[in-house]
């Protein structure tokens, strides 16, 4: 059953009805840059506890076993109660968590209340970062009732069946299998259970374990099923998953099933040569993503996941880091679906809590160190089926007050994650070079060249002396500069970036020099531009618009692909891309002024008015194609065209001279 209906929301005195997913920053999570308001030391941005009510209508007959309550995401702690009673809490506003609150009800109408609180908390990570915690019951909760004799929830998971590929290669692939057949029955019991991998309708590996379930007791199952010949998972190319499914029998009766999405596939990473699938030269060329929208923040539902998907997968992207935090389940579906790599992470960023070192704690720190391996270990068993996800993040730029503390937490960290999954690296985001030297199999760089300091002409030499000085493979994890859709110019000077001038065409210059710099550097295993979207940021008082993160490729209410974005687009996609830079830069004054063109199509015609221009690219130049020429604008209306010598793209932009 879906609760995602008939909800109450209380916060302040004020009672309101709501369906979720649902957030109380909707608007002012992204306002805080304003005037402080009484009682909020975070500006405009209400961080604090809200209760959710409803009714919930149990039948006589869902009272013979467990009820599972399934919470897909509620920021940042959560306490639930069923007609009174405390039937749990969770600490961790981005991974899911569920309850069994059978104990707690009754046949006909029952009380279930849910507290949420994005207040600071000391031991629950994040403590501080550069995004909005937008608080409430945020992503869709659900309710099974299950039978007597059942699979049960796994721990810190959120279903029954827990997959995790294992070792791969074009003979063989292995999926790993973790379930939890339960008897609460009265009786002992002899049961079964069929356990395939299917491709489509077809069982391609099936395997039967006999079970005896003693009453009251359940019985940990794990197996390894052998798939020969494996259809292998690789990219966009070939996003390939099979099905695997379990069913629990008992007197030949099916009593429980459970299935789950997965793929097969091996990688490597080449401290040289980058990123290899199935054995095949890979390069990761992505974006990282906040999950939140203006209007909306974080409660996005299906409709809004879907836009941002087709919005990444259109700029050509093989790779998307999810930062920072476990994202919702439906993108990592998509992810898989259509062949995207995923680095995936936890909300360990900037701070932690209390105070001591790792081994002589306080007892605040020793509850963020279990606070942030539980999130770690929440992450993985309830994603670890996900072919797309190919790296587990552990931490982004810690600052570097916590040195001492992060060489043995980092180690711990890494240890939690090789006893989850075994196989898939583990990796982290560092801006500090002390950061480098914390146990993990990759690294990467937070860096921003030609926006915070430095020339934006030197991402690829500061990487270069990164290499030299460490042995792991190492990759690019944020770079780009702030670009508002409001602002303009043709000056390659640089804005301040912390300033209210933040114009796009001097974003979109930073892109076409990172991207050329990027295709010359084979050796990075991945590189991810900060951010896809612009996303709320209640401290940031810059830009245009205060409270947001202007550094995205495409404006916070996806409505304008900004011109960064079709630097990318022309860069990785293999459909033919024509745009016309600068359009929003629309009234200019009349006479010379220049007119940029991104495109992967070496040859083009620009036309203005009665002008017409040629464009070609020159031999041997990488893509993106980057054409400048200078034409007369007329004063009033002048048409700008331009297309490809096959027809295959064009673009159309109308400049007003005045």
């Amino acid at each position: 059953m879906l609760l995602n209906d008939n909800w109450f929301f209380e916060m302040d005195a004020q009672r309101v009805p709501v369906t979720l997913g649902h957030t109380w920053n909707a608007a002012d999570g992204q306002t805080a840059g304003k005037d402080p308001v009484p009682g909020r030391p975070h500006g405009a941005y209400r961080r604090g506890r809200g209760c959710y009510t409803r009714t919930l209508t149990v039948r006589p007959a869902d009272t013979a076993g467990p009820a599972y309550l399934l919470f897909e995401g509620v920021n940042a702690v959560a306490e639930v109660f069923v007609n009174g009673h405390l039937a749990g809490q969770h600490r961790g506003g981005y991974t899911a968590f569920w309850l069994n609150i059978a104990p707690f009800l009754h046949e006909g109408d029952n009380a279930l209340a849910v507290y949420a609180d994005n207040s600071p908390f000391a031991d629950v990570a994040p403590l501080d970062a550069d995004f909005t915690f937008y608080g409430g019951i945020y992503r869709d909760v659900h309710l099974y009732f299950k039978p007597p004799v059942h699979l049960a929830f796994l721990q810190l998971g959120r279903r029954a069946l827990q997959v995790l590929p294992g070792a791969v290669s074009r003979q063989s692939g292995e999926v790993q299998l973790s379930l939890l057949p339960q008897n609460a029955s009265g009786a002992d019991l002899d049961a079964r259970l069929i356990l395939q991998v299917l491709d489509g309708e077809t069982a391609v590996c099936t395997k039967t374990v006999p079970l005896h379930l003693p009453s009251g007791q359940s019985v940990p199952v794990r197996e390894t099923l052998m798939v020969a010949q494996p259809h292998l998972w690789h990219g966009r190319k070939d996003p390939f998953l099979y099905t695997v499914h379990a069913v629990l029998y008992v007197d030949g009766q099916c009593v429980d099933s459970a299935y789950v999405k997965t793929g097969l596939r091996f990688y490597t990473v080449d401290r040289k040569k980058g990123f290899f699938l199935n054995g095949e030269a890979y390069p990761l060329r992505g974006v990282s993503r906040h999950q939140d929208r203006d209007g909306l923040g974080n409660a996005l539902t299906r409709r809004e996941h879907d836009e941002d998907f087709q919005i990444l997968y259109d700029i050509g992207a093989t790779a998307v880091r999810l930062a920072h935090y476990p994202q919702a389940e439906y993108f990592y579906d998509l992810c898989d679906a259509a062949g995207l790599v995923v680095w995936a992470e936890i909300p360990f960023v900037n701070s932690i809590g209390g105070s001591g070192s790792f081994e002589k704690p306080d007892a605040v720190r020793r509850a963020f160190f279990e606070n942030v391996h539980t999130q770690l270990r929440e992450m993985i068993r309830q994603n670890g089926h996900h072919a797309a996800i190919c790296f587990w993040g552990v931490e982004n730029e810690v600052h570097r007050q916590y040195d001492a503390v992060m060489r043995p937490l980092m180690r711990s960290l890494y240890a939690c994650a090789k006893a989850e999954d075994a196989l898939r690296p583990v990796t982290h985001a560092v801006n500090i070079v002390e950061g480098c030297a914390w146990q993990s199999d990759l690294y990467a760089w937070n860096y921003y060249p030609g926006w915070y300091g430095s020339s934006r002409r030197l991402l690829g030499s500061f990487m270069d002396s990164q290499r030299r000085s460490r042995k792991k493979p190492l990759a690019i994890s944020e770079y780009g500069a702030g670009g508002c859709t409001g602002q303009h110019t043709l000056s390659k000077k640089r804005p301040r970036h912390a300033g209210a001038w933040h114009p796009e065409e001097y974003q979109a210059l930073c892109h076409e020099s990172f991207v050329r710099q990027i295709t010359r550097r084979p050796y990075l295993w991945g590189t991810f531009v900060w951010n896809l979207f612009d996303f709320g940021c209640a401290a940031r008082r810059e830009g245009e618009r205060f409270g947001i993160n202007d550094k995205g490729l495409v404006t916070f209410d996806r409505k304008v692909k900004k011109d960064a974005y079709y630097v990318y687009k022309a860069a990785w996609s293999t459909e033919p891309v024509v745009h016309i830079a600068s359009r929003r830069f629309c009234e200019r004054p009349a006479g010379k002024t220049r007119v940029k063109v991104y495109s992967n199509v070496p040859s083009l015609t620009l036309q203005c008015g009665a002008q017409s221009f040629a464009l070609r690219a020159k031999r041997g130049a990488a893509r993106p194609y980057v054409f400048e020429k200078t034409v007369r604008l007329a004063r009033g209306e002048n048409v700008v065209t331009c297309a490809s010598s096959d027809g295959s793209a064009h673009d159309r932009v109308v400049l007003q001279g005045v």
